[in-house]
């Protein structure tokens, strides 16, 4: 297993459709009666709430995106924190447009950095955490 995670809210919610992408993104398409279904507000969805029943959704769970709410969920300090996002920002727009080579560079800037800083300006086992699901994203994307 690559990476995984949880989607759903507090009802019923069938996904009916998976399929994977060159990237390792995972799309993922179904329907559900959850009134808390959880959407992004910046995403602008065309509805924000529960009608009728249920509702359809599709989405998108990016392997980059997981990185990048595990560096927003570490408490780390706000600079810091801002450094590691552009990075991985970095990272996403390069496999948005389909240039891996960059992204697996862009990847390994963001391990090295992650590594410099262990032990100082965040913890060991953060920065373990932070390092093992980088690289093993990077291993998916076929990087060396």
């Amino acid at each position: 297993m690559r990476y995984s995670s949880y989607l759903g809210g507090s009802a019923n919610d069938l996904s009916q459709s998976i399929a994977l992408d060159p990237s390792g993104d995972v799309y993922i398409a179904g329907i559900t009666n959850s009134p808390d279904f959880p959407i992004l507000a910046s995403e602008l969805p065309f509805q924000r709430h529960l009608r009728g029943d249920c509702d359809v959704f599709v989405v998108k769970l990016s392997q980059v995106g997981l990185l990048i709410s595990l560096v927003q969920s570490l408490h780390l300090s706000r600079g810091l924190e801002r450094a590691f996002l552009a990075k991985l920002h970095s990272t996403e727009e390069s496999l948005d447009k389909g240039h891996r080579i960059p992204a697996c560079k862009q990847l390994h800037a963001f391990i090295n950095d992650v590594g410099a800083l262990s032990g100082r300006k965040q913890t060991r086992a953060k920065a373990k955490q932070l390092i093992a699901d980088a690289r093993n994203f990077k291993s998916g994307l076929g990087c060396r």
